[in-house]
């Protein structure tokens, strides 16, 4: 019997707005806790897997700019096995786990606190193995997850409490950066949820009937929003198992390019950013091959040639901030793909996925530190 309801799926996305106004409300006066527990480092390396790693790979870009040093998003067994070994005696280490319970993620937070580097572990239960490791600080997110369904609202809510866990420890540690308009763009994040939901879930059943399984789709995005789509890209997998190409905009022109047919769909996170032109650019090439394209853009900044299919979101987020808003398109689309082609979560109506899916994340051998030290 399979376990995959896309009704809890499309009830997870319903709530989104009501979910992070109150994760922010309850985040913001606990980071400012934590963070007066934490010293300045050299340096800071955000550790995790899955939609936990995108959580670093998004938010580094605002974390550097207000708090004026390194930081690094890397993955879990990368940093444990690989990275661990070169950390500065000085560096921050924050190891994500929004269940607590992935094992790499805990061998990560033990390879750096067993060393004496300064080390916050993060998981949305108190009670998780992540939260009883020992470490400088924990920090509970307290996400209130509904039950089985791939992480949907659980990503843009993880976001949210790290970007304020940035602010407040920039505040800590003295910024000359205006740490008000960032959270301001926090502030008003539910309502430009509230804003953009139906809408976009209108242009996602309708992208959803023209696509097949049999079809890769090509999910694009740059600066933080690359870690956008490879979240995206990853709800592919996990909800209508179509597989899902995740590429950095530019990188598409090195690579995808050469595959890239009338056959192939694909999305462009395509914000008034940084690098708006060269995504007008890049819509332009795919437009031309004939790929039917989506393109996620803010209401009155849509690229002036018109895609197949435009997500519009709400205005009001600053570009470093535009992760908490892009990927939400993505999230409707899967669960309408669901709805449409059929799949399991997780691929779970598979006898083996089923059997070996949750061994390989959950009960994998754990190394306490990096291999290199034990010599």
């Amino acid at each position: 019997m399979s376990d995959t309801n896309l009704e809890l799926l499309a009830q997870d996305l319903r709530r989104q707005r009501d979910v992070l106004a109150a994760g922010i409300s309850r985040s913001r006066g606990r980071v400012r806790d934590l963070a007066g527990e934490i010293g300045r480092p050299s340096r800071i390396y955000i550790v995790g897997c899955g939609d936990s790693l995108n959580v670093g790979m998004a938010v580094r870009f605002e974390w550097e700019r207000v708090m004026g040093l390194p930081v690094h998003a890397i993955p879990a067994l990368t940093f444990s096995r690989f990275e661990a070994s070169n950390l500065p005696a000085d560096a921050l280490v924050i190891a994500l786990s929004q269940s607590g319970t992935v094992v790499r993620v805990i061998e990560a937070a033990r390879a750096s606190f067993s060393r004496g580097v300064g080390t916050i572990t993060a998981s949305a239960s108190g009670t998780s193995p992540l939260a009883a490791e020992p470490a400088t600080a924990t920090l509970i997110t307290d996400f209130p997850k509904l039950g089985f369904v791939p992480g949907t609202t659980s990503f843009p809510y993880h976001l949210a409490v790290f970007y304020e866990l940035g602010l407040a420890l920039a505040e800590r540690w003295g910024t000359e950066a205006d740490t008000g308009a960032g959270r301001a763009n926090l502030d008003r994040l539910p309502d430009l949820v509230e804003a953009s939901l139906e809408p976009m879930w209108a242009t996602a059943r309708d992208q959803a009937a023209t696509i097949t399984r049999d079809r890769p789709f090509l999910v694009l995005g740059t600066g933080p929003n690359f870690a956008s789509v490879l979240f995206v890209a990853r709800k592919l997998f996990e909800v209508p198992q179509v597989a899902g190409l995740a590429q950095e905009t530019e990188e598409y022109a090195h690579d995808e390019y050469s595959v890239v047919t009338p056959q192939v769909p694909s999305m462009i996170i395509a914000p008034h950013d940084a690098a708006a032109k060269r995504s007008s650019e890049i819509l332009d090439s795919l437009l031309n091959i004939g790929s039917p394209t989506a393109v996620v853009a803010e209401r009155g900044h849509v690229p002036s040639r018109p895609a197949t299919w435009t997500y519009e979101m709400e205005p009001g987020l600053d570009e470093l901030y535009t992760p908490l808003l892009a990927t939400l398109p993505g999230q409707l689309l899967t669960y309408e793909l669901g709805r449409a082609i059929g799949g399991s979560f997780y691929a779970t109506d598979d006898p083996i996925h089923r059997r070996d899916g949750d061994d390989l994340i959950y009960r994998s051998e754990l190394v306490a530190t990096s291999p290199a030290t034990k010599e």
